[in-house]
């Protein structure tokens, strides 16, 4: 169930009030194609609002205290909805190898299974449960300990996905919520924040290279200069598959159109060009390296475009 006042696109490009959706209409599905309206129903339920959380905290610390404009945050995902929506969420499956203290005897492997579990007004839901098992602190116990892991993740892969409802969001143990996050595809867009900053400073204005990673991360992230969160498709992020070139030829074109650092922006388009004809690229351009691969290679051919620019203009 949609909470009252949310939009709805029609298959016609019309945005409409859930209100006003009628039954036999047709609305705009995530893939482009059209889907009838079979019925609509109406009720009073309580609705929850769900909001990432990021490491950045508002008012704490010196510099929230210093600068008002920390005191935001943007870029958040946030969501209103019912206790009966359903979230997909996953959480990693990788077993853990512990020490139960300064005077242990025993390891303890920490793992997780896909369990049934009865809610309290009887109905069946699948959640993930927290298990252990100890081995005897001894060499062969380390091994048969090491060896017990290295079976766990053959079996069970690197994440549990499943579906959970709001409402039953209290069955999964505290460290279960802080592991685990929700599945989404998001779209990357600018959050207004990058002009507001600069504007009057024009000591930051400049085209040094270590300018670049803050200033890519107020544009596109949670709103900070200091660690900025940017979120990625859930499914590409784990294995390193997604490709950053798009982020960063944006960035090149925020240097260039919007800052007027048109030298700095011809260097991050230079050195994208450089690491692509090197044979440096993701899965999807046919290439075999990882994200932060094509990342490194591309900030390292930034430093020497603008070595070159540097040294271009002092000849």
């Amino acid at each position: 169930m949609l909470s009252e006042n949310t939009t709805i696109l029609m298959a016609n490009g019309e945005i409409k009030d859930i209100a006003n959706v009628t039954a036999n209409s047709y609305v705009m599905c995530a893939d482009g194609s059209a889907a009838r309206v079979i019925n609509v129903t109406q009720g009073y339920q309580k609705i929850y609002n769900i909001q990432q959380k990021t490491k950045h905290r508002a008012f704490e610390g010196e510099p929230g205290r210093l600068d008002p404009r920390r005191r935001t945050v943007y870029q958040r995902l946030a969501l209103q909805c019912t206790a009966g929506h359903k979230l997909s969420v996953r959480v990693p499956t990788k077993p853990l190898l512990e020490k139960s203290g300064r005077n242990a005897t025993k390891y303890k492997v920490r793992w997780r299974n896909l369990q049934q579990c009865q809610t309290l007004d009887g109905r069946i839901i699948i959640i993930p449960k927290n298990h252990h098992k100890t081995f005897p602190m001894t060499v062969e116990g380390e091994f048969a300990a090491k060896r017990f892991i290295e079976e766990m993740e053959r079996s069970k892969g690197e994440y549990f996905n499943f579906d959970i409802e709001v409402r039953d969001l209290d069955y999964l143990d505290a460290q279960l919520r802080i592991s685990s996050c929700i599945r989404f595809g998001p779209v990357l867009t600018g959050n207004g924040v990058l002009s507001k900053f600069l504007t009057g400073r024009s000591d930051l204005v400049t085209p040094a290279v270590k300018s670049m990673a803050w200033m890519l991360g107020l544009w596109l992230g949670d709103g900070t200069t200091k660690e900025p969160e940017i979120s990625v498709d859930s499914l590409d992020l784990p294995a390193g598959k997604a490709n950053p070139i798009g982020c960063i030829l944006s960035a090149a074109m925020m240097l260039k159109l919007s800052l007027n650092m048109v030298a700095a922006g011809e260097a991050v388009e230079q050195a994208v060009q450089e690491v692509l004809d090197s044979g440096v690229r993701t899965g999807d351009l046919l290439g075999s390296s990882s994200t932060s691969e094509v990342g490194d290679a591309i900030a390292l051919a930034v430093k020497e475009a603008l070595r070159r620019q540097s040294a271009a203009g002092l000849s």
